[in-house]
C-alpha cells in the first residue's frame, strides 16, 4: 500500500476511483432528488444522477472560494449542533 492509498495525503493522486457512501436525512435526500429533477429539465436530459451532482459540487469547491467559504460555515454549524 502506498502513502496515498493509506490516506495520509502524501504522494501522487490515486489511479483508481474511490467509492463514497453517505447516509442522508429524508429531507436532504428530497432536496437532492428535487435538484436532480429540476436540473434534468433545465438541460433537457431524462435524468441527472446524484453522483454527478456530488462530483460537480466537489469540483466547484476547489475553484469557487465563495462556495468554499459558505460550505465551511455550514459544516462548522452542523458540527456544533451534532
Amino acid at each position: 500500500m502506498t502513502a496515498t492509498e493509506s490516506g495520509d495525503g502524501t504522494g501522487s493522486s490515486r489511479a483508481r476511483p474511490v467509492r463514497l457512501t453517505s447516509t442522508l436525512e429524508p429531507q436532504t435526500y428530497r432536496q437532492l432528488t428535487t435538484f436532480c429533477a429540476e436540473a434534468a429539465d433545465a438541460i433537457a436530459v431524462t435524468r441527472v444522477p446524484h453522483a454527478t451532482v456530488v462530483r460537480a459540487l466537489i469540483s466547484r469547491l476547489a475553484t469557487d472560494s465563495a462556495l468554499r467559504s459558505a460550505i465551511t460555515d455550514d459544516v462548522a454549524e452542523a458540527l456544533r449542533t451534532d
